[in-house]
């Protein structure tokens, strides 16, 4: 790459806060106009978003908050818009104040196309062993890099010059830190920023193992910004999970070019969009170990009818065949067996050492309420759970791995010796039984 130094984000959010515009401005819809002094602030808590309070100086009748946007308009500009969230009106001006949000706000600095694009990735895995980049104050370098995409456009990510002591913060109190500076460099390709956005939330979370939101686009020329885009993202706390990416030396570029293309059809776009969301969700814990196992095996029966039904047609949609037995099918097509791995060893002495029959066992036995389902969990331990569980994400990572023609190595959930780095190969190594496109 032609841009060796770190990048560094041209707004600073000391204690999770930067203030954009202090003064007075106006809140203006059909019904009312407002004139405040006051503060709008991008704040950083479990969302990322715009908030204003100030005081009201005038206002030209009663102040409704039912259903109203208001219109922020500074010097004259239009910015964004806004819900009021409080109004306290006093006979003592000094007293009348409001406090209000925006989830979609846009500083316009100049109207100067912008050459690149700047952005934060708080709480992201601890990726090691990238490319090689400088702080510009020292010969030496650190492999602190990462890149998604290698042409048009450029798309990568560089650690924060202080990621050790933000991710130990991480690991020790969990909560939220701006650990990664993300760059896009467009070239000829000028899609819309609102799809590159989606599509970098997705593909994010996938290798991250859990949801994770690009906040604080800029729009950059000639070394300065030209925008800022404060508009809001959710962003969950700090929590360890398991993934395939925690290896070395991670390559992410192959898997972002399938992921493009899948993006670029309406039905493969929200067949990614669902499945990453359900593993995410799952690999999570959400809604308990119990609820992860049921989104565990709905990602499972998606990827069973995209991938084994309508992309390879192995299988007619109209044919009656159970849940476990989709599960083989997806295993097949990936070259792995059906036995239970050794590393769960309180499963394996389930129903037969039959991985898709375990999931599939466990899972009807939590949501089905009937008394022998309930008496069939009794003799389902915790570590049981835990195990099917994982067991389940493990086929729904590879499933999604293949479906993007990856053909790297991968952290192997299932090895006892998991922690080694390096990684795996993929059971199907570099010949495949099919092509899906």
């Amino acid at each position: 790459m032609d841009k060796p130094f770190r990048l560094k984000h041209p707004i600073t959010c000391e204690n999770k806060s930067h203030i954009i515009y202090s003064g007075e401005f106006i809140l203006k819809n059909e019904e009312n106009l407002i004139v405040v002094d006051g503060v709008i602030e991008y704040r950083i808590i479990s969302r990322a978003k715009v908030y204003i309070t100030g005081i009201i100086k005038q206002t030209d009748s009663n102040i409704d908050l039912a259903d109203h946007l208001f219109d922020i308009i500074i010097n004259n500009e239009a910015y964004g818009k806004f819900f009021l969230t409080d109004t306290q009106i006093n006979s003592d001006p000094a007293k009348s104040s409001l406090k209000g949000f925006s989830d979609n706000f846009v500083w316009k600095i100049d109207n100067i196309e912008e050459e690149e694009i700047i952005f934060y990735i708080p709480n992201l895995t601890d990726f090691t062993l990238g490319n090689i980049i400088t702080d510009g104050q020292q010969m030496g370098g650190s492999r602190d890099r990462f890149i998604i995409s290698s042409n048009d456009p450029l798309i990568f990510f560089d650690k924060v010059a202080d990621h050790k002591d933000k991710f130990n913060l991480l690991r020790s109190y969990g909560g939220i830190e701006l650990t990664y500076v993300g760059g896009i460099i467009p070239g000829d390709n000028k899609a819309g920023l609102e799809d590159i956005q989606l599509k970098l939330i997705f593909f994010f979370s996938f290798i991250n193992g859990r949801r994770i939101t690009p906040i604080l686009y800029n729009g950059i020329s000639k070394g300065r910004p030209v925008w800022n885009n404060f508009s809001s993202g959710i962003i969950e706390e700090y929590r360890y999970v398991s993934s395939w990416s925690n290896i070395h030396s991670p390559d992410f570029t192959d898997l972002w070019q399938e992921f493009n293309k899948l993006w670029q059809d309406e039905m493969d776009k929200d067949f990614l969009i669902t499945l990453i969301h359900w593993y995410c969700e799952a690999n999570s814990s959400s809604g308990k170990i119990e609820g992860a196992i049921v989104m565990m095996q709905t990602a499972l029966e998606l990827i069973y009818n995209w991938l084994i039904v309508e992309k390879l047609q192995k299988v007619n949609s109209k044919q009656k065949i159970t849940a476990s037995q989709k599960i083989e099918y997806i295993l097949n097509e990936l070259n792995v067996p059906i036995e239970i791995p050794p590393y769960y060893n309180s499963l394996i002495s389930f129903n037969g050492n039959n991985g898709p029959c375990a999931i599939t066992e466990i899972r009807n036995a939590l949501v089905h309420g009937n008394v022998n389902k309930r008496r069939k969990m009794l003799a389902v331990s915790n570590k049981m759970t835990f195990q099917v569980l994982d067991l389940g994400l493990w086929y729904v990572e590879l499933s999604i791995l293949y479906i993007l023609k990856y053909n790297g190595k991968y952290c192997n959930r299932t090895n006892s010796n998991k922690w080694k780095d390096e990684g795996d190969i993929l059971p199907w190594g570099r010949e495949r039984t099919s092509d899906v496109s």
